[in-house]
């Protein structure tokens, strides 16, 4: 089936007029709904429904595009969707009955390559209304920026403007894309993630600047983004029984998208969202208001995430499933301390190395496994631990591992700007027209 969208609503219904529902094409240009709500998709679709044979799991690229392609109208066959999915996605076993999906195997080293190519393959053959180009505007807490600026590099109709918290993002991160200009401008906020997706969000409010500069959004609060992520989940399981899925969790996009593989079909059993500190979803789940003040700065960075946009859709499907936001997914913080014991465990005794996010992960598996004799949970290896050396090296005492392909080399180059939604409409505006 051809997926159609809608937009939550103020009230996070989803239930608008079918005169509203709007076909993919619409709602991966843009960032939110007109009414500045997130897109969902009107139905969803029993992808996943078949069960695939051991030998698809060395081909997670052709896999993924087969199933990928019943979202889209037929009229997408320029789409290289067995391109943009053709990454070394695998399954690996930490130990003590724990394995790790490996997502950090790709262009830049984390799992939003993923959503991220897919969302460029797709703009690559969608019309632009109106525009010679589309502007790709997107926040970052460090993984999304590298991954969508590798991703819109490659495509001639493609910019990109990177929003990233100053002092915020290892060196790695940041080099990823401060050093692909002019194809992505590189923009620090001095504040937070949540600042810096504030103003996108802002500027996505305005119909006349986005209609102007072409601005498209490849924050997951695109769906472009947001379900391809949803094909690694269904394939991690899909010749298997379910089995409980450890997500660590910032701004809620790939758990948002675990619950949705499931409802696809997915072998999928128990979703554990876990963060850190930064403890929005586990007070949301419990009825409580976010805390005050800035997101609290960890190790885990991406996930320093105060005001999470997909809590949004996780309530959404809640709903739609019945079901309390607590028995969706299973929220658990795990503060940094207790994930850097995870990492020296990790490494210790199985000589595997993590980074600091999947090890939030890897300390909530250790607990399923202590509780549940013989469960074998999945944990979502989220980025590659070169990525953040500084914090490896403080952790194990150790180099990370030589990940060369990571390392971008030449010039960085970035503007500096406060959290102000008329500084960042000046850098948009002056980008629009060069």
């Amino acid at each position: 089936m051809s997926l159609r969208f809608v937009g939550l609503g103020p009230e996070g219904s989803g239930e608008g007029p079918a005169k509203a529902a709007v076909g993919w094409r619409e709602a991966i240009d843009g960032g939110t709904a007109p009414d500045g709500s997130l897109w969902v998709p009107v139905e969803v679709p029993s992808t996943f429904g078949e069960r695939r044979g051991a030998t698809q799991r060395a081909s997670f690229g052709v896999w993924a595009a087969e199933r990928a392609r019943d979202w889209l109208d037929s009229d997408v066959g320029g789409a290289d969707l067995e391109g943009a999915l053709d990454l070394p996605v695998r399954l690996r076993s930490l130990g003590a009955g724990i394995d790790l999906l490996d997502l950090t195997r790709g262009p830049t080293g984390a799992f939003k390559d993923v959503g991220a190519r897919f969302l460029a393959a797709l703009w690559s053959v969608a019309a632009v209304s109106g525009h010679r180009s589309r502007t790709v505007l997107t926040a970052t807490s460090g993984d999304t920026g590298g991954a969508v600026a590798a991703a819109v590099d490659g495509v001639e109709s493609l910019r990109a403007v990177i929003l990233f918290p100053l002092d915020r993002v290892s060196d790695v991160q940041r080099r990823q894309f401060t050093t692909r200009q002019p194809k992505v401008r590189a923009v620090g906020v001095r504040g937070t993630f949540d600042d810096c997706q504030t103003l996108a969000r802002r500027a996505f409010d305005d119909p006349d600047l986005v209609e102007a500069c072409g601005l498209v959004s490849a924050n997951s609060i695109n769906p472009g983004r947001l379900l391809p992520q949803a094909l690694y989940h269904a394939w991690a399981v899909a010749d298997g029984d379910p089995r409980p899925v450890v997500v660590p969790s910032g701004n809620l996009g790939n758990v948002t998208a675990a619950v949705l593989s499931r409802s696809m079909g997915a072998s999928l059993g128990e979703i554990h969202a876990v963060v850190n500190e930064n403890d929005a979803l586990v007070r949301a789940a419990a009825g409580n208001p976010p805390r005050s003040g800035t997101a609290v700065r960890t190790d885990s960075s991406a996930m320093d995430v105060g005001r999470p946009s997909n809590l949004s859709r996780l309530r959404w499907l809640a709903a739609r499933e019945g079901v309390d936001l607590s028995e969706l997914v299973h929220p658990i913080s795990v503060p940094t301390e207790r994930a850097r014991e995870a990492q020296r465990w990790a490494m210790e005794a199985f000589g595997v190395m993590v980074d600091p996010h999947t090890a939030t992960g890897v300390a909530r598996a250790r607990d399923l496994v202590g509780e549940q004799p013989g469960v074998r949970p999945l944990v979502i290896e989220t980025a590659h631990p070169a990525k953040f050396p500084d914090v490896v090296r403080k952790v194990l005492g150790r180099d990370a591992p030589d990940a060369t392909w990571l390392h971008r080399a030449g010039e960085e180059a970035w503007t500096e700007i406060d959290a102000d939604a008329e500084a960042l409409t000046d850098v948009l505006e002056e980008g629009a027209t060069r």
